[in-house]
């Protein structure tokens, strides 16, 4: 299960922290091994990913890769799901709402829906200003297809406060961000803000005093509701090239994965394990 040498995790930001926790605990059972953590996004992971560094590369990705996709179809990329991750709605706190239903929060997202937050229940009297992921987010592509069932809207702002004047056309305020610390940077800072992260970043209060974490439809963030229907929830898929070659780091490390050890692990960062004791797929974690 040990191997000497250095392993590169790279992809999703959402998952660093989870990854940071994986990274410590195989090091402290395995010393002459060195695993780095490159959170570049989920899609920029899978680019790195190539048949020169399979023996030393695995790719985080947020949800699976589409079977039909040419990593899959093409490269023959093999997916080994880890874990299920829990993403969270939030807002700053002066926009007033506390949940909003699915249908609501599409109908922010959607041409000819509200654009000040007062157009809600409960909502306060600021514009909605919309923080979005850029291109190559996996956690991007879990909200619009699992939520919004379309794509965001058109970039109107560089800013997140006001339109671009090359831009003033557009119905909303819209901004994106490279990673989740910055979505969240921005909502915490920025009244009206709406954006979504992975839930146990979102909901550090102290770092984020000013975010609230919204319920959808009533259900609150949690992996484990995930079967009561809370929407927002996705396995981390870690992709390889291929089959890693035997008693390389990425073979070595997909071993500790299915280990006990990796599943407690899993658990003290407060993630759901995608495998059993026996090292079946949970349901969950299955393609859809």
């Amino acid at each position: 299960m040990c191997f000497r040498g250095t392993l590169h995790l790279v992809g999703s930001t959402a998952f660093e922290r989870t990854a940071d926790v994986l990274r410590s605990g195989y090091e402290s059972l395995c010393p002459d091994a060195r695993v780095e953590v490159a959170a570049i996004g989920s899609n920029e992971g899978v680019r790195a990913l190539t048949a020169a560094n399979a023996a030393s590369t695995i790719a985080m990705h947020d949800g699976h890769l589409k079977p039909d996709s040419d990593e899959i179809r093409v490269r023959a990329f093999r997916g080994f799901p880890v874990a299920l991750v829990a993403f969270a709605v939030v807002v700053h706190k002066d926009a007033g709402v506390t949940g909003l239903s699915v249908r609501e929060l599409r109908s922010i997202y959607a041409r000819g829906g509200p654009t000040e937050w007062k157009r809600l229940k409960g909502g306060g009297d600021v514009p909605i200003r919309l923080v979005g992921r850029t291109e190559g987010s996996g956690t991007r592509t879990v909200f619009e297809e699992h939520i919004l069932d379309e794509p965001e809207p058109e970039l109107s702002s560089r800013d997140c406060r006001r339109k671009d004047e090359i831009r003033a056309a557009a119905r909303i305020i819209r901004c994106e961000r490279s990673s989740q610390a910055q979505i969240l940077d921005a909502v915490n800072t920025i009244p009206g803000a709406i954006g979504y992260a992975e839930l146990h970043v979102a909901a550090n209060a102290r770092r984020y005093p000013n975010i609230r974490v919204l319920s959808l439809d009533g259900r609150r963030p949690d992996v484990s509701s995930a079967g009561n229907g809370y929407p927002f929830v996705a396995p981390e898929i870690f992709y390889t090239y291929g089959l890693p070659p035997n008693g390389s780091p990425a073979a070595a490390f997909l071993t500790f994965l299915a280990d006990a050890s990796a599943r407690r692990l899993l658990e003290r960062a407060g993630a759901t394990t995608c495998l059993t004791a026996d090292a079946q797929v949970t349901t969950p974690c299955q393609p859809t």
